[in-house]
């Protein structure tokens, strides 16, 4: 396959994966594990949300003395 062949193949495959405005087109696949790895995520965001309040509540009482 001489050069010309070979960009013009590249070329081809590239204009499946990327769109006019250079964004990547996903496959139905990969919108699925990037759909599943957002919601682990917000899960995790969730969870150290709220894991950061009841420590910020502790603090805050240990500076103002109280003990519970």
């Amino acid at each position: 396959m001489v050069l010309k062949d070979r960009i013009a193949t590249l070329e081809q495959k590239m204009s499946i994966l990327v769109d006019m405005d250079n964004q990547i087109i996903p496959s139905p696949s990969n919108s699925i594990e990037r759909l599943k790895l957002k919601e682990e995520m917000i899960n995790a965001t969730t969870q150290l949300d709220k894991r950061l309040s009841i420590m910020e509540h502790h603090v805050f009482k240990m500076l103002n003395g109280s003990k519970h």
